[in-house]
Protein backbone atom coordinates (compact mmCIF):
# COMPACT_ATOMS: atom_id res chain seq x y z
CA UNK A 1 0.00 0.00 0.00
CA UNK A 2 1.23 3.49 -0.74
CA UNK A 3 2.12 6.00 1.96
CA UNK A 4 -0.91 7.42 3.84
CA UNK A 5 -3.21 4.66 2.57
CA UNK A 6 -6.76 4.33 3.83
CA UNK A 7 -7.90 0.83 4.77
CA UNK A 8 -11.47 -0.42 5.25
CA UNK A 9 -11.95 -3.87 6.81
CA UNK A 10 -15.55 -5.11 6.40
CA UNK A 11 -15.12 -8.63 7.84
CA UNK A 12 -13.79 -9.19 11.37
CA UNK A 13 -12.41 -5.66 11.55
CA UNK A 14 -11.21 -6.14 15.14
CA UNK A 15 -8.53 -8.50 13.81
CA UNK A 16 -6.93 -5.43 12.22
CA UNK A 17 -7.99 -2.54 14.45
CA UNK A 18 -6.89 -4.03 17.77
CA UNK A 19 -3.28 -4.85 16.78
CA UNK A 20 -2.99 -1.99 14.23
CA UNK A 21 -0.61 0.09 16.37
CA UNK A 22 1.80 -2.85 16.42
CA UNK A 23 1.29 -4.57 13.03
CA UNK A 24 0.39 -1.80 10.58
CA UNK A 25 2.65 0.94 9.33
CA UNK A 26 2.02 4.18 11.20
CA UNK A 27 0.82 5.95 8.04
CA UNK A 28 -1.96 3.43 7.23
CA UNK A 29 -5.30 4.59 8.57
CA UNK A 30 -8.09 2.08 9.27
CA UNK A 31 -11.45 3.71 8.56
CA UNK A 32 -15.10 2.85 9.31
CA UNK A 33 -17.79 2.33 6.64
CA UNK A 34 -19.25 5.85 6.89
CA UNK A 35 -15.79 7.35 6.33
CA UNK A 36 -15.22 5.05 3.34
CA UNK A 37 -18.07 6.67 1.41
CA UNK A 38 -16.85 10.16 2.29
CA UNK A 39 -13.25 9.47 1.24
CA UNK A 40 -14.28 7.87 -2.06
CA UNK A 41 -16.49 10.87 -2.85
CA UNK A 42 -13.47 13.13 -2.24
CA UNK A 43 -11.49 11.20 -4.82
CA UNK A 44 -9.33 9.19 -2.41
CA UNK A 45 -8.40 5.61 -3.08
CA UNK A 46 -9.34 3.18 -0.32
CA UNK A 47 -7.99 -0.32 0.15
CA UNK A 48 -10.55 -2.91 1.22
CA UNK A 49 -9.14 -5.96 2.99
CA UNK A 50 -11.13 -8.95 4.18
CA UNK A 51 -11.02 -12.64 4.92
CA UNK A 52 -12.97 -14.78 2.48
CA UNK A 53 -15.92 -15.64 4.69
CA UNK A 54 -18.81 -14.86 2.32
CA UNK A 55 -21.53 -15.23 4.96
CA UNK A 56 -19.99 -12.23 6.76
CA UNK A 57 -19.58 -9.93 3.72
CA UNK A 58 -21.13 -6.48 3.73
CA UNK A 59 -22.18 -4.69 0.53
CA UNK A 60 -18.64 -3.38 -0.08
CA UNK A 61 -16.99 -6.80 0.19
CA UNK A 62 -19.66 -8.28 -2.08
CA UNK A 63 -19.14 -5.48 -4.62
CA UNK A 64 -15.37 -6.04 -4.61
CA UNK A 65 -15.74 -9.80 -5.09
CA UNK A 66 -18.16 -9.39 -8.00
CA UNK A 67 -16.64 -6.43 -9.83
CA UNK A 68 -12.95 -5.97 -9.04
CA UNK A 69 -9.70 -7.87 -9.28
CA UNK A 70 -7.74 -8.22 -6.03
CA UNK A 71 -4.61 -6.08 -5.75
CA UNK A 72 -3.25 -8.81 -3.47
CA UNK A 73 -4.47 -12.04 -1.94
CA UNK A 74 -3.16 -14.62 0.49
CA UNK A 75 -3.60 -18.18 -0.80
CA UNK A 76 -3.44 -21.26 1.40
CA UNK A 77 -3.69 -24.76 -0.09
CA UNK A 78 -4.75 -23.24 -3.41
CA UNK A 79 -7.63 -21.15 -2.01
CA UNK A 80 -7.65 -17.42 -1.20
CA UNK A 81 -8.13 -16.76 2.52
CA UNK A 82 -7.67 -12.97 2.46
CA UNK A 83 -8.03 -10.38 -0.30
CA UNK A 84 -7.11 -6.73 -0.68
CA UNK A 85 -8.85 -4.57 -3.27
CA UNK A 86 -7.98 -1.07 -4.45
CA UNK A 87 -11.22 0.91 -4.66
CA UNK A 88 -11.79 4.34 -6.19
CA UNK A 89 -14.63 6.09 -7.95
CA UNK A 90 -14.13 6.41 -11.72
CA UNK A 91 -13.77 9.95 -13.01
CA UNK A 92 -12.60 11.50 -9.75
Amino acid sequence: MPKDALLYVPVASWVVTVPAPIWLRADIRVIPMNYLVEMLSRGRTVYVMFITRKAWYDAIATYCERNLTPAHQVVVDGLPVMKIYRVSLPGL
